[in-house]
């Protein structure tokens, strides 16, 4: 009795911290049943219901499950953790998953990096913007860091300086100076 007091303090515990953390969190047996899943997964997958113990992922993540199988499958091979980031259509998020490999279990992380993708989208088409507008300028355009390296040279500055972009990206300043100052 006193072995299960503390099994169940154990457990109780471990589910205080699962159950504290941003990430969802399934974990599931050797033989791909759930064991538990945290109440984020089921905030994330907007699920009203819990999921019983012993149910099978695919029942009641369909997609998950049509996406982490065959990387579980890869994990009992390869014993190595698996990371994917995925978008996900039905839910219109973006879902970063690490899938990790346990003595008896396998652990199934998963967070919501939506947020984290329309930015990363938006400083893209940003960065292309001002690039189409720096790369047809008709000055010469060079940008460097703090510590004077070149980081990106155009065209007319090609032309002016009578180098090559990628003869001078990562070059320090200097080197593009000293030929014109001859």
């Amino acid at each position: 009795e006193i072995q299960q007091n503390i099994n169940r303090a154990n457990q109780d515990k471990l589910e205080g911290i699962v159950e504290s953390i941003d990430d969802g969190f399934i974990l599931i047996n050797l033989f791909k049943k759930i064991t538990y899943v945290n109440s984020r997964t089921y905030n994330i997958f907007k699920l009203n219901r819990p999921v019983d113990a012993c149910e099978e992922i695919n029942n009641c993540f369909p997609e998950l499950s049509e996406l982490i199988m065959p990387l579980i499958d890869q994990l009992m091979v390869s014993k190595k953790a698996v990371h994917i980031e995925q978008y996900f259509h039905y839910l219109h998020i973006w879902l970063d998953i690490d899938i990790y490999l346990q003595p008896q279990n396998i652990s199934i992380f998963i967070k919501d990096i939506t947020r984290r993708k329309q930015t990363e989208e938006k400083l893209f088409k940003q960065s292309a913007k001002i690039s189409a507008i720096v790369d047809n300028a008709a000055d010469g355009i060079l940008t460097i860091n703090k510590k004077g390296f070149i980081q990106t040279f155009n065209a007319a500055a090609e032309m002016m300086f009578g180098y090559l972009g990628n003869e001078v990206i990562g070059q320090h300043l200097n080197k593009v100076l000293s030929k014109t100052s001859q």
